[in-house]
Formats: structure tokens, C-alpha cells, sequence
């Protein structure tokens, strides 16, 4: 991140960003809240997965997940960087699913902290939820109503499990895809024609235009295709990575989410990298998390799926962002044109 930092301010001059808007406060006071907060921060129910919560002055700094029956090695590679993120950390352990397997999975993430850095390690079912202190009791509809009801903007709506969260970026319906292919391919020829200074200049435009707006994107089917279609010229990518804020990350989110569910795979990976840096500057790393892995099925080595991954495994806030965001591109540094 570094590096990728210095380069760029090197050869792009920056402009002035809105500052964002502070978090609600959310206080948590007893172990079944927090148990039914955790979803609502990675935006699905958690099944048969342990969540590490680290906290910094009594305020959650990072959230992560990991499958309940991962290894040991898999689990560190989770919690390692960010306890080294974090030094002055206290952790809260919470497993979701079958009591024995959960208490197995906490034991194992347990032995990666300090005694003392440890607050509690939990565990719920999802009827019953347990402390292994000792402390228990039931968890009920009614929990998790006044939960959702007291942290409204920690997730637009719970969904069951990560693979609802995965279908949501998974791209065109598969109705509809031959026919975006084929349009996809005109389109692509049409940005062809354009100069690497208009494709540049489009793309923000179009970007603008669609986060100034009220609507979910702003964008219709044809434009996001055409913005879909843009940003695989790396300078109009970048220059739509530069627009990305924290202010204005959910618009920012929204709008590259309709560009995926529009765009085939081939084209796919720079407009999940952009949703992904989207989903990373509001806080939801479950997204930033599945559109990184599938833009990296599709193309194993694309260098800014593989730059934002290790953003996301060295637990790098979004805050850092701030250094970066908002620096304009200017085409004639990126070489000749494609």
C-alpha cells in the first residue's frame, strides 16, 4: 500500500475530498447483544463460523471471520496480522453453531492471544447462546428485533448465511447473460474508439453523475454497462478507484454492485475490485472479502484483486484510505494505449 501510495502521488495531482460522517455509537452492554450485533456487522448470519472482535479503548476497531473447522494455520493467518495491527488490543471470541465444534474452534483462537488480552470467548447455537466463563441463557426473536432495530446502519438487511451475501456479487442472472455478452462486446468496441483521455473522463463523469443522485445507482442498464466496459482500460479503472471516499462509500457501493450484477465475468474483476474498495470504506469486510476472492477466480492474478487482498488481511482501517483517495489521474502517465 505503501509503494502504490508514493507512485501515485507522484505522478497525480490530488483535490479536495468531503470529510466523512462519524459511526452512530452502538453500546453494548451484555455478551447476547454482541453475539447478535456480529452479523449485523458482516451483514449475514455467521453460520458454523468463529468471529475474532478486537477492541481498542473499549471501541470495536476490526471484525473478522473464519470457518468454524478451519485449521490451525488458516486461523492464524486470520488473527496474526491483526494482533500485530492492533498491539494494545483486548479480543472477544464468539463461535456460531453445534456447541462441541464451536468450543474446539474458540480453544484453538484462544491459544493465539495473550490471557490477558482475552475479555470472553462465546458461543451460540442460535436457540441457547454460552460464555466459557460459565455465563448462559436463550437467544430470541425478539433479541435480535430490538438488536436490528437499535444499529440500523450496520447492515442494510440480514441476510442468512454468506452465500446469500456471495449471490448478491455473483454477477448477471443466468437468464440474462448470453444477451449482456453480446452487448458487453458491442460496447467494448465502442470504448475502443474512444482515447485513453475520454475513456478517463466518461468514467468520472459517469461516477459522478451516478452518486450525486437519489436512486440506488443512478445509472441505467446501458450506462453501467458502458462504465462496466471503461474501467478495463487500467487509467479509467484508477481514476474510478480515486473517486471512491469514505463520505460518499455507500453511494459509491451501490453503484459499483448494479455495474457487477451487469457485467460477465471476463470484464468482472476491476468492477469488483471497485466494489470491493467500496465495501472496505464502509466498514463491511465480508463484501470487500467475496468480491476479492471471486475476482481472483476469474483472474488469479489480477494485481489490484492481489494489492487489496493483502489491504485486507493486514487489517489496514479505512482510515488509511484518506492518504490516498481523491488523487486525479492523468492518462499520459499510464504509457501507451491499450
Amino acid at each position: 500500500m505503501t509503494n502504490q501510495r508514493a507512485t501515485l502521488r507522484k505522478r497525480l495531482p490530488t483535490r479536495t475530498l468531503p470529510e466523512p460522517e462519524s459511526p452512530p455509537t452502538l453500546r453494548i452492554s451484555r455478551p447476547d447483544e454482541m453475539i447478535l450485533v456480529v452479523p449485523h456487522m458482516l451483514g449475514f448470519w455467521p453460520e458454523r463460523s468463529i468471529a475474532v472482535i478486537l477492541l481498542v479503548d473499549g471501541r470495536v476497531e476490526v471484525t473478522a471471520r473464519a470457518d468454524l473447522d478451519c485449521g490451525p494455520v488458516e486461523l492464524a493467518e486470520v488473527i496474526e496480522p491483526m494482533i500485530a495491527r492492533f498491539p494494545g488490543h483486548r479480543a472477544l471470541l464468539i463461535g456460531y453453531g453445534p456447541r462441541d465444534e464451536v468450543d474446539d474452534a474458540v480453544a484453538a483462537a484462544e491459544m493465539l492471544f495473550a490471557p490477558e488480552a482475552l475479555i470472553d470467548s462465546l458461543g451460540t447455537d442460535g436457540r441457547r447462546w454460552w460464555s466459557r466463563g460459565g455465563a448462559g441463557g436463550s437467544m430470541s426473536g425478539r433479541q435480535l428485533r430490538k438488536v436490528a432495530g437499535a444499529a440500523p446502519g450496520l447492515a442494510d438487511r440480514l441476510l442468512p448465511d454468506r452465500a446469500a451475501l456471495e449471490d448478491r456479487f455473483s454477477g448477471p442472472d443466468p437468464a440474462q447473460r448470453d444477451a449482456l455478452e453480446a452487448r458487453m462486446s458491442d460496447v467494448l468496441e465502442a470504448v475502443t474508439d474512444l482515447t485513453r483521455s475520454e475513456r478517463v473522463e466518461r468514467t468520472a463523469a459517469l461516477i459522478r453523475h451516478a452518486v450525486a443522485t437519489d436512486e440506488v445507482s443512478g445509472l441505467d442498464d446501458a450506462q453501467r454497462l458502458e462504465l462496466g466496459a471503461l474501467v478495463q482500460d487500467i487509467a479509467a479503472r484508477d481514476a474510478a478507484w480515486m473517486l471512491i471516499n469514505r463520505a460518499e462509500a455507500d453511494e459509491h457501493l451501490a453503484l459499483w454492485h448494479s455495474v457487477v450484477d451487469v457485467t460477465p465475468a471476463p470484464q468482472a474483476p476491476p468492477v469488483l475490485c471497485l466494489a470491493a474498495t467500496a465495501g472496505w470504506l464502509t466498514g463491511n469486510g465480508a463484501i470487500m472479502n467475496i468480491c476479492l476472492e471471486r475476482a481472483l477466480r476469474i483472474e488469479p492474478w489480477y494485481s489490484l484483486a492481489r494489492l487489496l487482498t493483502d489491504v485486507m488481511r493486514q487489517a489496514i482501517p479505512p482510515s488509511a484510505w484518506d492518504q490516498l483517495a481523491g488523487i486525479s489521474v492523468d492518462p499520459a502517465e499510464y504509457g501507451d494505449e491499450p
